[in-house]
């Protein structure tokens, strides 16, 4: 399987870690042509070795190499042939963050609007991104950021725009990071260069495991370029991303439910996660579902009432239906374990008085 970031493949291969020794373990050397990393499987007591080298490969597929090998570096110290890592994995030197709002960190420096020259640039990002950041034709990005214009406009703009995106942070004498490209007709971003939460948020699917699902929703740090409302596409890009933040948080739910023991209190964000997806859609009832059976395992069965009761009102004003049998058996669970407390009742009480 090719490598999604070749750069990382020297640094892979002269991790050492064991071709074999008293932690019985055996490493297979990559081999020439691309292929994947060292696949290093452990004896007993090692299965959390082999589990490293696995996220790190997922990590190297996915393009994201400084994370490798901050996992390689772990699993070196584990081994005790190197110290843990001290600091933070290399940022990319560029690093575009859309999810809550829009912020460019060139090199280290987050760029002030000033930096910008002008609001094309900032369009064009914005577009890049939401159309993918890959090769992407230059019609396309036309058609879309300039309807209205004739083609020689069009076009005229877009060379504007990209000789601006280029220049953005640079100062006078200074070379930018080639993190935009123009080649054949197609303009892409750098996935070398680049980091985007974006874009790595919207490539992580609900099948994922437990680890990439975590990294996912903690770059979910509010609605796609929140607040701004200047184009369709970009309110439509948003809503896009929120439904897939809100199947990313069920899936993550479903698979900590489904363990037992200490899982749930190694997923201390995910209660928040499922409340903000049922800001998300307040009527999904498999989001309040899995929200409730959260809090009656962790012996919660009040806030469970008090969200169900909220749900309750919702789906009889704005549908017209009662909750679903399973709703209504989560309900009873936590009524019977709060000494048969009403929440639905005591509130419609209040607001009749």
């Amino acid at each position: 399987m090719p490598l999604a970031d070749p750069s990382a493949a020297p640094f892979v291969e002269s991790c050492t870690l064991a071709s074999a020794g008293p932690d019985g373990l055996r490493v297979r050397k990559p081999q020439r042509g691309g292929e994947r990393p060292a696949c290093v499987t452990a004896a007993a007591g090692e299965a959390g070795l082999a589990a490293l080298l696995e996220q790190a490969q997922q990590l190297l597929a996915n393009g994201r190499g400084d994370a490798a090998r901050l996992v390689i570096a772990q699993a070196q110290a584990r081994l005790g042939n190197h110290p843990p890592p001290s600091a933070e994995p290399t940022a990319a030197p560029v690093r575009v963050t859309l999810l809550g709002g829009l912020q460019l960190r060139l090199q280290g420096r987050v760029l002030a609007d000033r930096d910008w020259h002008g609001s094309r640039g900032q369009l064009l990002l914005k577009a890049l991104v939401v159309l993918g950041g890959q090769q992407i034709s230059t019609q396309r990005l036309c058609d879309l950021l300039w309807p209205d214009a004739d083609g020689a406009r069009a076009q005229q703009n877009l060379r504007v725009a990209l000789w601006r995106l280029r220049r953005t942070g640079a100062t006078a004498g200074s070379r930018p990071p080639p993190w935009l490209t123009l080649q054949q007709g197609q303009v892409s971003l750098s996935t070398t260069l680049c980091e985007i939460d974006a874009l790595d948020f919207a490539k992580t699917p609900p099948e994922a495991d437990s680890a990439r699902l975590d990294q996912a929703l903690a770059l979910y740090r509010g609605p796609f370029l929140a607040g701004d409302d200047s184009a369709p596409w970009i309110i439509d890009h948003r809503r896009r991303l929120a439904r897939h933040y809100v199947r990313l948080v069920q899936a993550r739910a479903e698979l900590a439910l489904a363990r037992q023991g200490t899982a749930l209190a190694r997923c201390a964000a995910l209660p928040q996660h499922l409340e903000r997806a049922l800001e998300v859609d307040a009527l999904d009832p498999h989001t309040l579902s899995l929200l409730m059976q959260w809090q009656l395992r962790c012996g919660q069965p009040v806030p469970a009432l008090r969200a169900f009761a909220q749900f309750e009102r919702g789906v009889r004003q704005q549908l017209g239906v009662a909750p679903g049998e399973a709703l209504l058996r989560l309900a009873a669970t936590a009524r019977a374990r709060c000494g048969g407390l009403d929440l639905a009742a005591d509130q419609s009480d209040a607001s009749t008085a």
